[in-house]
């Protein structure tokens, strides 16, 4: 068996105790915990998950203490979660943002937030209309190219694309906007790393010369993240790639269809990757943290895991404009 070493940030009381030191923003963590691999894929919660499987490991009958220490703060929802997991929590408990509530908001399948037509904001109709026009023909698309023959299609001559890399393509910070300075610390740290690795040109290599698939659970939670958070200039660029798409129904294979639903296991996660392993397609995906829950019952996804990038030409503008005032 494979052994992976663990580094413990802080180990006292004669060993009795480990300490998980974490420094991050409370809302840069509570946004890549609560994201399910959106905003990236390191996740502290699953760092101390190591700690405790590694303490009771070390000892079934008197395992060490794990505490974890948040010298910036937690939110109160990601405390809980650690308590019930058995680990003791040190740091100002403080609420979740409403700029983190509003891009987590993409995540609720049942509502987008607004309560009637009437609220959700008007700008961008034309490319909104853009992208319900393309929509109307993914009926039409998903019947010649059928599950039955993209299943059949050589490997190497197709591939999924997960929402997550669809943002990739379409985001402001992925196509010249990673140059802004951005005040905002999570859109900050995005864009030092897009400076410094460009993530685009590695999809869009893996795409060339490849028919590019998606479903029907990925579009429309897509569509649903554009229409909340999306800019102009991101529309536009949504619109040119799902042109570009074979859409498919959610067809779910059966390894898939059984998983229990819960934790990092989402269902909208599990119809998306469950079309993909059902037409046998390497993916290209960010969300790292269902890989590794996936992969802790047995089943292992076919995909390139890339960094993550959020939609950034908004949260742009929205910083140009507050310094013009």
């Amino acid at each position: 068996m494979r052994k992976h070493k663990l580094i413990i940030d802080v180990i006292s009381d004669d060993g009795r105790t480990w300490k998980k030191v974490v420094a991050r923003n409370p809302q840069s963590l509570h946004l890549i915990w609560a994201s399910d691999g959106q905003y990236g894929n390191k996740d502290a919660v699953m760092k101390i998950q190591k700690y405790i499987t590694a303490a009771r490991t070390e000892s079934d009958f008197a395992p060490p203490k794990v505490v974890s220490v948040f010298t910036n703060g937690v939110t109160f929802e990601m405390a809980k979660y650690l308590e019930d997991l058995g680990v003791e929590v040190e740091g100002e408990r403080v609420a979740v943002s409403e700029d983190t509530l509003r891009r987590l908001h993409f995540e609720d399948q049942s509502t987008d937030g607004y309560s009637s037509d009437d609220e959700r904001p008007k700008q961008n109709d034309r490319n909104s209309d853009d992208l319900k026009e393309v929509a109307k023909n993914e009926a039409a698309v998903a019947e010649v190219d059928s599950v039955a023959y993209l299943r059949a299609l050589d490997t190497h001559k197709k591939i999924f694309l997960d929402v997550t890399s669809m943002v990739i393509h379409v985001s402001d910070v992925c196509n010249g906007g990673e140059h802004f300075s951005f005040k905002d610390k999570l859109m900050a740290e995005q864009a030092e790393d897009e400076r410094a690795t460009p993530v685009k040109p590695l999809l869009v290599e893996y795409m060339k010369n490849r028919k590019l698939i998606t479903c029907h659970a990925a579009l429309k939670n897509f569509r649903d993240f554009l229409e909340l958070l999306g800019g102009e200039k991101e529309k536009q660029r949504a619109s040119e790639l799902i042109e570009s798409l074979v859409v498919v129904p959610d067809c779910i294979s059966d390894k898939f269809k059984a998983l229990k639903i819960g934790g990092k296991i989402k269902e909208r996660s599990v119809a998306i990757f469950g079309t993909a392993d059902m037409l046998k397609c390497f993916m290209l995906t960010s969300n790292e943290s269902f890989i590794r829950a996936v992969a802790a019952r047995g089943i292992t996804v076919s995909a390139f895991v890339h960094q993550s990038r959020a939609l950034s030409e908004l949260k742009r503008l929205e910083e140009k404009q507050n310094e013009a005032s």
